[in-house]
Formats: structure tokens, sequence, C-alpha cells
């Protein structure tokens, strides 16, 4: 039995989004250094495009 189950997790604008750009720009943060490392400092692996 494993000790450790991974979750991964997918982001995207659908194209219907009410605010898309607010979206693009969440998702950009999302890859950025200081988003980066929050998840590493909160045990998550970082955001890969």
């Amino acid at each position: 039995e494993p000790l450790q189950s991974i979750t991964r997790y997918a982001a995207g604008v659908p194209v219907n989004a009410q605010h898309p750009e607010a979206a693009r720009r969440l998702l950009t943060y999302l890859q950025s250094g200081e988003a980066q490392a929050v998840a590493r400092a909160t045990g998550l692996d970082p955001v890969s495009p």
C-alpha cells in the first residue's frame, strides 16, 4: 500500500469565461517565481506549463 498519493491539478480558461483576462493573469501568476516558492513551502510540487 503506497504511503503517498499524488494528485495532479489542471487549470485553463474556459471559452465562455466571464473574465478571461483575469483568468489568464491568474494562470500567469501561478507560474511565477513567487507562486512557485509558496507551492514548494507548502509541500506541493512546482507548477509546470
